[in-house]
């Protein structure tokens, strides 16, 4: 896919404020089991965001 490098700043934003409020339901996560998928998407979150600033830079 090609993005402009105006879409390419939003989409690093948009990943950058979902990967902080996932840290924080994380760390309010009670259930270990709900604990464990949200650190599963946590790390799918990451890997996203360094291909967006791999692809920015």
């Amino acid at each position: 896919m090609d993005f402009s490098a105006e879409e390419l700043r939003l989409l690093r934003e948009l990943v950058e404020s979902a990967h902080g409020d996932l840290r924080e339901e994380i760390y309010k996560a009670e259930d270990s089991d709900f604990k464990g998928n949200l650190k599963q998407r946590e790390q799918i979150l990451e890997s996203l965001l360094e291909k967006v600033r791999a692809s920015s830079a």
